[in-house]
């Protein structure tokens, strides 16, 4: 079985958490709906994380390899 990809991770990560995080919101937001928008965000920002994360780390894998030259 191979790796998975960056978007079965993020899904994976959506389906465990999400619950958590709506919880949250809902003890601190006034209705359901301002709860949602927030799991929404807190997703959005996972998302852009994760991607600089791998842009990160494929930098730094392209500058050890330079140094190996």
């Amino acid at each position: 079985m191979g790796q998975l990809t960056k978007n079965e991770i993020f899904a994976l990560a959506v389906q465990r958490y999400s619950d958590t995080v709506f919880r949250a919101a809902m003890h601190n937001c006034s209705c359901t709906a301002d709860a949602e928008d927030v799991v929404q965000d807190v997703q959005a920002i996972y998302f852009q994380l994760s991607l600089l994360h791998l842009q990160l780390r494929t930098m730094k894998l392209v500058s050890l390899s330079l140094m190996v030259w």
